[in-house]
């Protein structure tokens, strides 16, 4: 979802507690994953998105429900999830056990044009593989404002217009800087439907593989309850069924960082189309990306990289 504020960088610093976890990456969850992007199943490869379901094992994830509770003590908290990115050593592997590590990177505050006080909080997790190395680094940004959660979403939804034809900015999150004398052999563009009229089943897939299991995601009633219009797509779905478009282009073993921005919410019904541009360079590949709804809406923008 998009916000006044525009500016994000990802940070290699820790700037509150961490903690580690394992992350076995088991075949069956990576299957019921693929099913839930509407991934292909027949040769099963972990898909680009996968590392998010360390929220699984993380023995501290607060969108988890307290075991016999539910949520009958309150809802987990609610904030704009802005910003995502995923950079990649090589693809995890079916069998590997890895470990996590995660706590929180940079905290930063700016007032909007007209959201009031945006509160920035980046998390990080690291997977690690037994000898310490760096496999996947994922890094995202939650927004915590003066408003709701409920309010701002609303009022986006409201502004939001069919969006231009313009690519995707080519700073965004896992974009490479484009290099003096990077010469661009050629490029083109495609457009693939990722998901057609998503369905509250598919929701629900995502949210029993993902591990994130906010109600606002699953429970009609208790979305509708605190101002929603029904629930709404995860953030994450959304960028699970765009990495399907990118690695049509770019190999999942080439894969070297997949990153974006959320610009609206996607709710019940949706038809999602991801537009890539790509550039073939010297040093690989640049795809843009940009995720539209049937009417028109952009709800994601993002880059990859891959090595040439």
């Amino acid at each position: 979802m998009s916000t006044d504020a525009d500016d994000f960088r990802t940070s290699e610093v820790w700037t509150g507690p961490v903690h580690e976890f394992a992350f076995p990456v088991e075949r069956g969850h990576v299957l019921a994953f693929a099913r839930a992007i509407g991934a292909d199943d027949t040769g099963l490869v972990v898909p680009p998105t996968f590392a998010v379901v360390a929220d699984h094992f993380d023995p501290h994830f607060s969108r988890r429900p307290p075991l016999g509770r539910g949520w009958n003590d309150g809802l987990p908290p609610s904030h704009l999830h802005v910003e995502q990115s995923f950079s990649y050593t090589r693809p995890l592997r079916i069998g590997e056990t890895l470990t996590a590590r995660r706590g929180q990177g940079r905290v930063w505050s700016r007032q909007g044009r007209t959201a009031g006080l945006l509160r920035f909080v980046e998390e990080r997790t690291e997977l690690l593989d037994a000898n310490g190395a760096e496999v996947v680094v994922v890094s995202w940004v939650d927004v915590h404002a003066e408003q709701s959660h409920a309010d701002l979403t609303n009022r986006q939804t409201a502004s939001t217009q069919p969006a231009s034809t313009q690519p995707a900015s080519r700073d965004a999150p896992g974009a490479r800087s484009r290099r003096p004398g990077d010469a661009i052999a050629h490029q083109h563009e495609r457009a693939t439907t990722v998901v057609e009229q998503i369905t509250r089943t598919q929701i629900v897939m995502y949210v029993g593989a993902s591990g994130d299991y906010h109600p606002l995601h699953h429970d009609d009633d208790l979305a509708t309850r605190h101002g929603y219009p029904s629930v709404f797509v995860p953030g994450m779905l959304t960028m699970g069924l765009t990495a399907k478009a990118v690695t049509e282009t770019i190999d999942l073993a080439d894969l070297r960082s997949f990153g974006g921005r959320f610009r609206a919410q996607v709710w019940p019904g949706t038809t999602l189309v991801a537009t890539t541009t790509v550039s073939h360079t010297a040093d690989g590949i640049e795809l843009a990306v940009t995720t539209r709804t049937d009417e028109g809406a952009v709800v994601f923008e993002g880059t990859a990289h891959g090595r040439a």
